[in-house]
């Protein structure tokens, strides 16, 4: 965006203004802008005081218009600009001021510089405009015109802006001339056919205390014009002595309390913003405004261009992340977009993760080479941002998937440091020791103990089953007892059966059965779909298989979640106990369920191994459904734009609810 600051007077603060909003624009923390500074002032240029360049000054934008005017060809301005000490400014400064740039401003004729088309920019600006667009070089170009009325304001009000700001004294001198002279740059701007280019009316240097005059003066510049809100920037006696950058950002951090003036500028500034539609702070707000609407295909649309200039910007790949894989993001110029990214930038962390993601899902089982592939780009993201939580997340997941069980507590450790209290982490670590056997059982207590809020009682019933594996009765009781007491939900059924896995584990099967006939035969307890699936799970465990399937097929009889998990566990008690093997079949059907948590079985795995009995090594296939949905939650688990990554014991909500983590 091209954005020219005039004043018909000088002494109002326009080069001044203009240097702070560029400090503001290119030192913004999320939206950092590039831009080029223009010096226009060729009579009285000061740009390269306020930035001055790291190397003698050369040349500027005299010479280029200079060469034109003799060679009649557009130079490449990059030749005259020089970066400034403020990251992600540029200068085109007027010249090296000395006799000869004197001569050469004086001989350059600009009336040739124009053709004879008002709707032409000319062979000069048309190129040089053009140049400087391309290939987004540049966010915002800050022109700093001439005051008055002359050829050279003419061309910076008339032919480059798209943005006229209009800095003004309160006072009649002012509103006097740009009375006139503001009619006259509509009437030139319509002339060129370019009535889109709006004007930003700025009152200058105003004072901090408010009067019957200034007020009067106020509604005299809404008037001229024809303003619904006047912008303004106090006075600062600072500025008396000498020109600052108070919103250069070492600056603005060594100043306290900060002045009012930065108020104003940055008032200013997000004004300038908001007429900019290609601004990514912009754009970035109104595809927030979009997707809270809820027009993900038109927010889609804002998102690719964002992410081209602002790829390195947290917010917009969580947004891709939402809505990756849908309709409204298709994969191919996606692809592209993040293929050249990286080309220029291999340390994009953002890349990597959706690279590691579209591997993810072009795997078809945990035995892919595209889960390998995207391994080695989470490693990569890790190691370039090892700050970042949601990359090491990812990588739990995927080792998990793998069966990389040690890579996934190393990874999850990570999660750890970076995030202490993250309850999340806690349960995935102890899920994923549960499933590395019975010597990480205590372990896995351990951190399952540390776990706090509402997730501890969950937590409780999973200790339980864990300690009454080690030998530990009692604290198995007492885990029980808490739970049961504390109102955790999950209803009746679910603390019997609870009760007796733990019989089971502490050597009582009879009493076990027990528990469970007295349970199900409770007139006053009768169990509905979701407590049949906990009972059959638990004959399964006891090894009654036809009672599991028994009890599966009652669960069965319901439509939903429920139906497919009861047939899921009839095939696994078949699986287990039968000579057929059978582990496609079981594999497929648990790739139609829910979520399942699988700590009852894997203590059931466990119990069998240490009593050296393995059912011909079936009790694998624990470890296989695992994997899959792992490999299933990590294929369609995005969701509000969070990767959410679970692996550990299962938990229930309440009664009726047959949810999983």
């Amino acid at each position: 965006m091209f954005v020219t600051f005039y004043s018909y007077k000088g002494g109002v603060g326009r080069s001044l203004a203009l240097a702070n909003i560029a400090c503001l624009l290119a030192e913004d923390s999320e939206h950092p802008q590039r831009v080029l500074l223009w010096d226009f002032d060729l009579e009285a240029p000061g740009l390269h005081r306020l930035f001055p360049p790291r190397d003698p000054q050369l040349c500027g934008f005299v010479d280029l218009a200079y060469e034109f005017a003799n060679k009649q060809q557009v130079p490449d301005f990059r030749h005259y600009v020089y970066q400034s000490q403020v990251k992600g400014i540029d200068v085109l400064p007027a010249g090296k001021v000395d006799q000869a740039y004197c001569e050469r401003l004086q001989s350059i004729d600009w009336s040739c510089f124009f053709s004879d088309s008002p709707h032409d920019p000319g062979p000069f600006f048309g190129p040089l405009v053009d140049s400087m667009k391309k290939d987004d070089a540049y966010d915002y170009v800050l022109i700093d015109s001439r005051t008055g009325l002359n050829d050279q304001a003419g061309i910076c009000t008339q032919v480059l802006p798209d943005l006229i700001v209009v800095l003004l004294r309160l006072n009649d001198q002012n509103l006097d001339g740009l009375s006139h002279v503001i009619p006259a740059i509509r009437k030139q701007l319509a002339g060129r056919n370019r009535t889109n280019v709006e004007i930003l009316p700025i009152a200058s240097v105003v004072s901090a205390t408010s009067s019957e005059g200034l007020r009067h003066q106020r509604e005299e510049a809404l008037n001229l014009f024809g303003a619904k809100r006047l912008g303004y920037i106090r006075f600062d006696a600072n500025l008396v002595v000498e020109e600052r950058l108070f919103c250069l950002a070492a600056e603005r951090d060594a100043m306290w309390p900060l002045p009012p003036i930065i108020e104003d500028y940055e008032t200013t500034c997000r004004a300038i913003r908001r007429q900019n539609q290609s601004d990514t702070r912009t754009s970035a707000a109104e595809l927030q405004r979009r997707l809270g609407e809820g027009d993900y295909a038109s927010a889609a649309s804002l998102l690719l261009p964002l992410v081209k200039r602002r790829p390195q910007l947290p917010f917009l790949w969580d947004v891709v992340e939402m809505l990756d894989g849908t309709r409204d993001l298709p994969r191919e110029p996606w692809e592209e977009l993040v293929d050249s990214i990286l080309e220029r930038d291999r340390d994009n962390v953002f890349c990597h993760e959706w690279k590691a993601l579209s591997c993810v899902r072009e795997a078809k089982s945990p035995e892919s080479d595209a889960l390998q592939e995207a391994k080695t780009h989470l490693e990569r993201a890790a190691q370039f941002d090892p700050q970042r939580l949601k990359a090491f997340h990812y990588l739990a997941s995927l080792n998990s998937c793998l069966g990389d069980l040690e890579g996934a507590v190393v990874a999850l450790r990570k999660c750890r440091e970076l995030s202490p209290e993250n309850v999340q982490v806690l349960r995935e670590l102890a899920g994923v020791h549960v499933r590395m056997g019975a010597n990480y059982f205590a372990v896995a207590v351990e951190q399952l103990g540390e776990v706090r809020g509402s997730s501890s009682g969950r937590m409780l019933v999973d200790i339980a089953l864990l300690r009454a594996f080690l030998g530990e009765q009692d604290k198995a009781a007492k885990a029980l007892e808490a739970y049961d007491k504390g109102g955790h939900g999950g209803g009746w059924h679910y603390v019997r059966t609870a009760e007796a896995q733990v019989c089971l584990l502490s050597g009582d099967r009879e009493g076990a059965l027990q528990v469970a006939r007295r349970s199900l035969a409770d007139s006053d307890h009768t169990p509905d779909q979701d407590d049949l699936l906990n009972w059959a799970e638990f004959y399964v465990c006891a090894e009654d298989f036809e009672k599991a399937v028994e009890t599966a097929v009652g669960a069965e009889k319901s439509e939903g979640p429920s139906e497919q998990q009861a047939k899921a566990l009839i095939e696994l008690a078949k699986h287990i106990s039968g000579p057929e093997d059978c582990a496609q079949r079981v594999l497929r059907q648990w790739s139609e369920c829910p979520d399942w948590g699988f700590t009852e079985l894997l203590v059931f795995r466990e119990r069998v191994l240490r009593e050296k009995r393995d059912y011909g090594g079936r009790l694998s296939i624990i470890e296989d459904i695992i994997r899959e949905q792992e490999l299933r939650r990590m294929r369609s688990s995005r969701v509000d734009g969070s990767f959410r990554v679970r692996f550990s014991p299962r938990t229930r909500r309440a009664r009726g609810s047959r949810s999983r983590a």
